[in-house]
């Protein structure tokens, strides 16, 4: 079976660019990606803004968030298994979306902590599954990697500078609506990382 091969055919990355589901699976990747470097890149700064919030929250609540991604990826597999890849990365953007609304709304200690790790949780699985389902057959893994891989390094470069050029208009907090708003849009899409047998 030339799927089994490994090989990728002449032209196959022309191919993976024209194919809908790799680029459904990219933009999820963008989106998973985006929500990853605004926190990464924005927790601290939106968790110390709202009242004054001392730098030790801020600190916390970006461990927090780090904690988050660190745990779930751990427990990845078993969700995973049990749930399968699409109603797992369901719940793990609903999970997001929580978590981004929480942490944008409530500016107590304990809610920016809780809400921080919520955040990390619901992103964790995103951008390494939607690699892997590029990848479900060998014959075209590469090409479709990289063409995942190409749009979702437009977002973990870009998207922090975007939180950064909004946040000179409002609050921090404020501006990390427009990760939710890009979760939201991922949502739908989710149904493209469905598992491939052939291809």
């Amino acid at each position: 079976n030339p799927d089994d091969t490994g090989k990728p055919e002449p032209g196959s990355v022309r191919r993976a660019w024209r194919e809908p589901r790799t680029i459904a699976i990219g933009l999820f990747a963008v989106a998973l990606a985006f929500a990853q470097g605004a926190g990464m890149d924005w927790i601290a700064v939106a968790a110390a803004d709202p009242g004054g919030m001392k730098a030790a929250v801020a600190s916390l609540a970006y461990a927090a968030f780090v904690a988050g991604m660190a745990v779930t990826r751990w427990v990845g597999p078993t969700v995973l298994a049990r749930m399968g890849r699409v109603a797992a990365l369901r719940a793990s953007v609903l999970l997001a979306i929580i978590g981004v609304l929480a942490f944008a709304l409530v500016h107590q200690p304990i809610g920016l902590l809780f809400s921080a790790f919520v955040w990390g949780c619901g992103i964790a699985l995103g951008y390494p599954v939607a690699m892997s389902a590029a990848a479900d057959t060998p014959r075209m893994a590469a090409p479709r990697i990289s063409v995942v891989a190409s749009l979702t390094v437009v977002a973990f470069l870009g998207g922090p500078a975007l939180i950064g050029l909004i946040a000179e208009h409002t609050d921090p907090s404020s501006t990390l609506l427009v990760v939710a708003i890009a979760l939201l849009l991922a949502l739908p899409l989710t149904s493209a990382l469905k598992p491939l047998s052939t291809t």
